[in-house]
């Protein structure tokens, strides 16, 4: 799942996984997101922390809270800085931080799959 506010970067992401065989489902807001993840189970979330109706502290938050979704592989890709305690809050399953602007989309791409493909086996 991606929750991104910038539709063009969100469909340079849903592409990405495209070339990748990963079927995608995309949440431009946070509440969109929550809603989302009731009705499937992601394999992995790439979350950017400025999205319209809040902030994606809370769709972590949330996540959090549910058995099913409390260790959900999670990217955090976002333009914004984090510090070691917003680092802290936005742990989920296997968490992974990527600034926007400071990596390359094609080691984005390899580091992602990679994680996602962690994360899979691992439930297996």
């Amino acid at each position: 799942m991606i929750v991104e506010n910038d539709p063009d970067l969100a469909q340079v992401l849903m592409t990405f996984f495209d070339r990748h065989g990963v079927e995608t489902h995309h949440a431009q807001k946070g509440r969109e997101a929550i809603q989302l993840s009731q009705h499937i189970l992601p394999d992995l979330l790439v979350l950017d922390l400025n999205i319209s109706d809040g902030d994606g502290f809370a769709i972590v938050d949330w996540l959090r809270q549910h058995n099913r979704l409390y260790r959900t592989p999670l990217v955090v890709y976002t333009a914004k800085d984090l510090d070691h305690t917003d680092r802290a809050r936005l742990k989920l399953g296997q968490t992974m931080f990527l600034t926007k602007g400071r990596i390359a989309p094609e080691e984005f791409e390899q580091e992602v799959i990679n994680l996602l493909s962690r994360g899979i086996q691992d439930r297996q």
